[in-house]
């Protein structure tokens, strides 16, 4: 394959096709719930196409839910893996500033809400000495109710009928004690 008969645009051609078939794989193992695997296969399509905005996307859903899925066996929280994930949230809004799911998954690590609504009460009951307090803490540590507003009404601005983030925008407004507000939204959410 030579440059003077189309061999680059094959090999570029080649080349984002592989970034797609491994985004594929990522979203299998996403969906069965294979965090690790999804991470690494996404990482490997953002390394042959460092534009794949979906591609970020996806990894942070993965880092963000491998995290939040971890509380069942464990109460204390990794913001490493916070950290990442909204650093890839970060990233596909770079590219791409429109992306409305970015922008709602934003909101709910400044809210923490994907992470601590996934607890099981029977952790919060078996852990409650000691589990559920560290889990507070660096929930507390990590919260940033304005810059979670701020990214909940992005991605209602863009997609006005993306009731996800409305109800999350109306669990921080609970968690907040405006509940005005709050119920604005819930009501809102439900008709």
């Amino acid at each position: 394959m030579s440059l003077k008969d189309g061999g680059f645009d094959k090999a570029v051609k080649l080349n984002i096709e592989y970034a797609i078939t491994y985004f594929n794989r990522g979203c299998v193992y996403y969906e069965k719930e294979e965090y690790d695997r999804a991470i690494t296969v996404f990482s490997k399509a953002i390394e042959i196409n460092p534009d794949f905005t979906e591609a970020y996307f996806n990894r942070g859903l993965s880092y963000l839910w491998k995290e939040a899925r971890s509380h069942y066996l464990s109460p204390d929280l990794d913001l490493q893996k916070i950290y990442l994930a909204l650093s890839d949230f970060n990233t596909t809004l770079l590219y791409n500033p429109e992306h409305y799911r970015a922008w709602h998954c934003r909101g709910m690590i400044y809210a923490m809400e994907g992470i601590y609504l996934v607890i099981p009460i029977s952790t919060i009951i078996n852990n409650w000495a000691s589990g559920i307090k560290t889990v507070e803490k660096d929930r507390k540590d990590f919260i940033n109710y304005e810059e979670a507003q701020r990214s909940f009404n992005e991605a209602l601005r863009i997609s006005p009928d993306f009731t996800a983030a409305l109800l999350s925008r109306g669990k921080m407004y609970k968690e907040q004690k405006k509940y005005d507000q709050a119920l604005n939204d819930f009501e809102a959410f439900y008709i």
